[in-house]
């Protein structure tokens, strides 16, 4: 058995009423999953600490879903149910952190504590190229994981039969086609958050050298100014 744990930094177990309790751990169940491998261990002492128990087996597949729905990949269910736990926490005015086996996996500030920012969303068909080093999970959509040759990581997801394509095709590098979400922070400055692979072709075995220089042929990895503007989305769709 492994434990997963919120930890809620402002609260104490006698700070938070039986229905507030109530609420972040029927949350906490949806988000973890795998109800019948899953088991309540308590709230510890110091700040509140509401620990799960999770069979091995099934350990690394939740901290998998707490993981990607930080960070809004995986599956719509597990991704809605970080969300609600991250609203009970700013509703509250907690910050924390998720751990596993008290190593800590996840940091949450407190809603106050977050820097403001103005960000822009646009999700729009993306063409991207890179090296697959990771296909997993068990949910309906799974997590994708690509590495450009400059060593940046490329978040993805894709359905569960392509899923089995890529998992076959590990450490080749792909030309993936999809919907992608885009993110400006400020502006002329975009980048991709993740992409939803909907299809794919192998780029032919080639040296680590050569493959860059094809890439960067076919657009893939590109070099611009800092302040390069919106027009920059458009250069990774081809």
């Amino acid at each position: 058995m492994q434990k997963i744990t919120l930890k809620l930094n402002e609260a104490r177990p006698d700070s938070l009423d039986i229905k507030r309790l109530g609420e972040y751990l029927k949350k906490l169940a949806d988000l973890y999953g795998s109800a019948d491998t899953l088991y309540l261990d308590g709230v510890d002492e110091g700040s509140a600490c509401l620990n799960f128990m999770v069979d091995d087996d099934h350990a690394d597949t939740v901290k998998s879903r707490v993981v990607n729905a930080s960070r809004d990949v995986g599956a719509k269910t597990y991704r809605k149910a970080y969300q609600k736990v991250v609203s009970l926490m700013d509703a509250d005015g907690y910050s924390g952190s998720f751990s596993v086996n008290d190593q800590e996996i996840i940091r949450l500030a407190s809603r106050n504590a977050r820097p403001k920012k103005d960000e822009l969303r646009q999700s729009m068909p993306t063409s991207i190229k890179g090296k697959i080093f990771r296909v997993g999970g068990t949910d309906d959509t799974v997590p994708v994981r690509l590495s450009s040759l400059e060593g940046e990581i490329i978040y993805a997801q894709t359905s569960v039969e392509l899923s089995k394509e890529l998992g076959a095709s590990l450490y080749q590098y792909i030309h993936a086609h999809g919907e992608g979400e885009w993110v400006s922070e400020k502006p002329g400055n975009w980048r991709l958050a993740k992409i939803t692979i909907e299809r794919y072709e192998i780029i032919e075995h080639m040296s680590a050298k050569d493959a860059l220089l094809n890439l960067r042929k076919l657009g893939g990895i590109k070099q611009e100014p800092a302040d390069q503007s919106h027009a920059n989305i458009f250069d990774y769709r081809r």
